[in-house]
């Protein structure tokens, strides 16, 4: 496939979001997300599966309403020495039904680097006139990692029984992506 047929686009942070949810005290959930990231997508309408993807969030930028709670887990995630948390797509297949697709990926937290398989949906395009190109895409794509696998592993014990925080955390992002010219104006930081 030839490069001209792929198409670049910018995500627009101001409208797009990073999202996570993970269990608290076993009974409730705390809920967060990520304020600042970039990201940049290259892909062929007609082949999605040679998709490239990066996204990179800064660390720092941890939201979850509650600022002595954010300054903990800017601690937990080491942003001084880590600020950023970067994920590159290296898979993309079909998944069942319409526009669904199964990305995999390698993500990376304070330097570690594990596989994580998103499911995708493709939501469509439409014309705007606030890109370059004149058109948007939208995406939303939902994954659960395991944050032992990262290596944050802090917890406490809770009188009641269990854990203060749960392993599992439930990340769902919501994309608006602006068509571009070329890989430069889309943001990539890696070679392609």
């Amino acid at each position: 496939m030839s490069d001209s047929m792929r198409r670049y686009w910018r995500l627009d942070e101001t409208t797009a979001s990073v999202r996570f949810s993970v269990r608290h005290l076993l009974i409730s959930r705390t809920e967060g997300r990520f304020g600042r990231f970039t990201g940049a997508l290259a892909f062929a309408e007609d082949a999605p599966e040679t998709a490239e993807v990066e996204v990179h969030i800064d660390a720092g930028s941890i939201d979850t309403r509650d600022r002595l709670r954010d300054n903990e887990l800017r601690e937990f995630l080491g942003v001084a020495q880590y600020p950023e948390i970067l994920f590159r797509a290296t898979r993309v297949t079909r998944g069942r039904g319409g526009r669904r697709y199964r990305m995999s990926g390698h993500l990376t937290v304070r330097d570690v680097t594990r596989e994580v398989h998103l499911d995708v949906e493709d939501r469509g395009r439409s014309r705007t006139l606030s890109a370059p190109a004149g058109e948007e895409a939208h995406f939303a794509a939902r994954t659960t990692i395991d944050r032992r696998d990262f290596g944050l592993r802090w917890n406490r014990l809770v009188e009641t029984g269990g854990v203060l925080v749960g392993d599992q955390i439930e990340v769902e992002i919501t994309v608006r992506a602006v068509a571009v010219m070329d890989r430069t104006a889309a943001g990539f930081r890696s070679e392609g």
